[in-house]
């Protein structure tokens, strides 16, 4: 639960003036890339199912 706040959180200080329907995918590329980079693939494909779990 803490990692999904984690990652939500930050989600909402970058992309929380607007709707969410409004983010494009380039700017969540942008956004996963900024915070996962030095991370290993592995954590990459956590953090993207985790940000897109909370865009259902």
């Amino acid at each position: 639960m803490r990692s999904y706040r984690a990652i939500i959180e930050r989600f909402i200080q970058e992309f929380g003036d607007g709707p969410v329907e409004q983010v494009t995918p380039e700017q969540i590329l942008t956004y996963l890339n900024r915070l996962t980079e030095g991370n290993k693939p592995y954590t990459k494909r956590i953090r993207y199912s985790q940000l897109s779990s909370f865009k259902r």
